[in-house]
């Protein structure tokens, strides 16, 4: 092993695991040194799953050897959002509130990615309950932007974004609601997926919306973060939300070529105010990139977006506070300031306004699916600012400006993936979202992989994070299979 390897994508790392040119358990023990020097600065990862880790690295390291492989996840190591169950580790949701021991099984999600040989490392770092965009809590502390470790790395999957950026990690599985995959990949220089609801179950993931929660991958590449998805979607009879729709081969789809691909560039809203002059800039080359591909491009506007702005959060809040109504009764000193705050305001909202909102949503989810039917994909920013300074109070409007381009594409739950799209002058990733009709993930990843391969952003790393003098932030590797 040599650092080269710490910024493999995972599809590479296989190549290398099938040529058995290193072993599960090599690629593993790496990893493991990665999180043990740059977790007490980055606290990406709230607890190391060391042993039964080890033993899956040594499950794969036989299968290998005879030949029996899994497929493209075989011996590849995986970090999962604390808010998803991993048998064995206690989904803490960086939440006092929470009174359940460990898992007893696994998540759906997590089932089908172990199932294809996948190494699950741990449980990463996330916003209380999901409920925020600085990846801040009390439970686990502040984590860290990788490029800057002054900078929020975006949340609430931030730890997700982390570990899949800083190499502790090949791929991490987050959530999204209202950009919580999207706005974290973009702040870390990563791609995000989130697919159309229901696309992937949500059996053994703590709720936060009942109809908006999304499950997703995070990765280097939009290959794997295609191959991961694939694994993950499908229906479960444990989910009643899950879609029965088939799932094709969306690595198949990554052609390159975009000839014959209409593209809808949103403006408006969008753009009106409050877009840093950097990542419009990035944009524009962006759009560029994807015109020589062979795309054609079309401007267009969305007037609802407001709507679905207040719509969404409306729905968000009050489906939360019924799922935590009962701890905030009882325990309201459990919860983190910000989180509380929200979950008493939802308890304002009236049974009038949740239905006057869920019926704006169906009305945006047909506006936005005819637009859909004149262009294949929406390009828009993903995030309209650069990431904040940790030192930065947060606020509201900073909250409302992450999840300003991304909520829409959660309530009207059609796909979503952010690619990185260049840096700023700072050295802060920028992120580029694309948008697909609904249960068409495989155009929108095409356009992405297209970008991708013309950009090669993909291909510049964070430099090893600088310990912070600051942090008493520690890592346990467990020896035992809790977290």
């Amino acid at each position: 092993m040599n650092r080269a390897h710490t910024w493999l994508d995972f599809s590479s790392a296989r190549d290398l695991l099938a040529r058995r040119e290193i072993t599960a358990v090599e690629l593993l023990e790496f990893m493991l040194d990665r999180i043990e020097a740059q977790n007490p600065t980055l606290n990406a990862f709230v607890g190391v799953l060391r042993e039964s880790a080890s033993e899956q690295a040594r499950i794969a390291d036989r299968e290998l050897a005879q030949g029996r492989s899994r497929g493209p996840l075989h011996g590849i190591t995986l970090g999962v959002k604390d808010i998803i169950d991993v048998e064995g580790a206690t989904t803490r949701a960086g939440s006092r509130s929470l009174r359940n021991g460990p898992a007893t099984r696994d998540a759906a999600c997590v089932a089908r990615l172990r199932k294809a040989g996948a190494i699950v490392m741990g449980k990463l770092h996330t916003h209380e309950l999901a409920a925020g965009i600085t990846s801040d809590n009390a439970v686990f502390g502040r984590a860290r932007n990788p490029w800057s470790i002054a900078h929020i790395p975006g949340g609430s999957s931030g730890g997700s974004a982390i570990a899949t950026a800083a190499g502790l990690v090949h791929c991490a599985i987050g959530t999204d609601t209202g950009g919580s995959i999207r706005i974290p990949a973009a702040f870390c220089g990563v791609v995000g997926l989130k697919g159309t609801l229901g696309r992937v179950s949500r059996h053994g993931v703590l709720g936060r919306s009942s109809t908006m929660d999304h499950v997703g991958p995070i990765a280097r590449r939009v290959r794997d973060a295609a191959l991961i998805f694939e694994t993950m979607a499908g229906h479960d009879d444990a989910d009643d939300h899950s879609s029965r729709r088939p799932v094709p081969s969306l690595v198949d789809a990554l052609s390159g070529d975009l000839r014959g691909i209409h593209v809808g560039v949103l403006t408006g809203t969008f753009f009106e105010s409050d877009v840093d002059r950097q990542i419009a800039d990035s944009f524009e080359n962006a759009l560029a990139a994807i015109t020589a591909a062979g795309a054609q491009l079309r401007s267009v506007s969305f007037e609802p977006a407001e709507a679905a702005h207040a719509a969404g959060y409306l729905i968000a809040f009050a489906e939360a506070a019924s799922l935590q109504q009962d701890a905030l009764r009882e325990r309201p000193q459990d919860f983190g300031a910000d989180v509380r705050a929200q979950l008493q305001a939802a308890g304002f909202i009236s049974a009038a306004q949740y239905i006057s909102a869920l019926r704006v949503r169906t009305r945006i989810q047909r506006a936005l699916g005819q637009l859909l039917t004149e262009v294949e994909v929406l390009l828009l920013p993903t995030v309209p600012i650069l990431p904040p300074r940790c030192d930065e109070p947060p606020s509201t409007n900073q909250s409302l400006l992450c999840a300003r381009n991304t909520r829409l594409f959660s309530v009207a739950g059609v796909p979503a993936v952010t690619v990185p799209a260049g840096f700023s002058r700072e050295g802060l990733p920028m992120g580029l979202q694309i948008v697909g009709r609904p249960f068409d993930e495989a155009t929108m990843l095409r356009v992405a992989d297209a970008y991708e391969r013309a950009t090669q952003w993909y291909t510049r790393t964070p430099t090893d994070a600088i310990p912070n003098p600051d942090s008493t932030v520690t890592t346990t590797l467990h020896a035992s299979p809790t977290a």
